[in-house]
């Protein structure tokens, strides 16, 4: 997850501002697909952000993009997305599905 809103383009290879555990952020981590199923040409991937991850600072985490990768660090991005704001406080959690379809 990040907090880049410029829009996705087809040869992305990472998100425009992925979260870090400098800038106020503590305890960030890229979260486990927790979920992949693939059914006709549809693959789900589902990841869970529990609760302080990341802690935020003061406000929250403003998140705005997601994206896709093969590893915990570093990695090949399989896809990004860009999306309304959505504030994450240290408390919240969040789950985020992705259905790719693969022609």
């Amino acid at each position: 997850i990040g907090t880049s809103s410029t829009g996705e383009l087809a040869g992305d290879t990472a998100l425009g501002a992925e979260l870090t555990a400098g800038g106020g952020y503590t305890g960030y981590s890229r979260a486990s697909l927790s979920v992949a199923t693939a059914s006709n040409n549809v693959v789900t991937y589902s990841a869970n952000f529990p609760a302080n991850n990341p802690s935020a600072p003061v406000g929250g985490a403003v998140l705005r993009e997601a994206g896709i990768f093969n590893a915990s660090t570093n990695g090949t991005m399989l896809c990004r997305t860009v999306f309304p704001v959505v504030t994450k406080q240290a408390g919240d959690t969040i789950a985020i599905t992705w259905k790719v379809t693969v022609s």
